[in-house]
């Protein structure tokens, strides 16, 4: 039986260049609470999305397990340019 692993993905948002790109991926340490790491990484990379992706072995595709929001993080661009 093998264990679940689960992968962060850092996002850049930008609604008015309507971009919704994948900056970085990051194996999570299963002995540190989740949440915790999510936060680390949207600070680190600015990223007001962090999607987790359960992934039970490494033939299977992943499945998105969570979808954090950072709002403090989104982007402060306007269509005024």
């Amino acid at each position: 039986m093998s264990s679940k692993q689960y992968v962060a993905v850092t996002y850049d948002v930008c609604k008015v260049e309507n971009l919704f790109e994948d900056m970085n991926h990051y194996q999570l340490e299963p002995s540190i609470n989740m949440d915790e790491q999510v936060n680390q990484y949207a600070k680190q990379d600015i990223a007001p999305v962090v999607r987790v992706y359960e992934k039970r072995n490494a033939n299977q595709t992943s499945n998105l397990y969570k979808e954090y929001h950072f709002k403090e993080y989104d982007c402060s661009c306007s269509s005024e340019i």
